[in-house]
């Protein structure tokens, strides 16, 4: 490309990242998982506001990719917070009933003062922790 001020042509390299046509960086990817994860602003009303942001149109089906992609990417994570709870020498416990999908599913909870691990159950109760593996 030529620079309209300098009249020299620039060059660079194009991101290694770049695999695809189209794809959204990790801020735009960050922001999906914030919008529908943090805010829970549902998937078509985050598509609408993405693109009003953006300028571009965003499927409900990328946003639950790029949710599927990041939570992947969060699997050590989640073993170590696993990790510290089961060494914890107080850690406190709940579960909560919750509908979803027409049917009555368990939020299980593991805290302490610095940590925190959410797991969706379809049972409560010791089948559910055992298969959870904190408790």
């Amino acid at each position: 490309m030529v620079c309209p001020a300098c009249t020299k042509v620039h060059k660079t390299e194009f991101p290694e990242d770049v695999k695809q046509p189209v794809q959204y960086g990790e801020n735009i990817q960050a922001l999906m998982s914030y919008l529908t994860n943090y805010q829970l602003i549902p998937l078509e009303r985050t598509a609408e506001i993405l693109s009003d942001i953006i300028g571009q149109n965003v499927s409900e089906g990328t946003l639950v990719n790029v949710n599927s992609r990041l939570y992947k990417k969060l699997e050590e994570v989640e073993t170590s917070t696993k990790q510290q709870l089961i060494a914890s020498s107080v850690v406190h416990f709940d579960e909560t009933g919750m509908r979803s999908g027409g049917k009555t599913q368990w939020l299980h909870n593991a805290s302490t003062d610095k940590l925190t691990h959410y797991e969706v159950h379809e049972k409560r109760g010791a089948q559910a922790a055992n298969d959870i593996g904190i408790l």
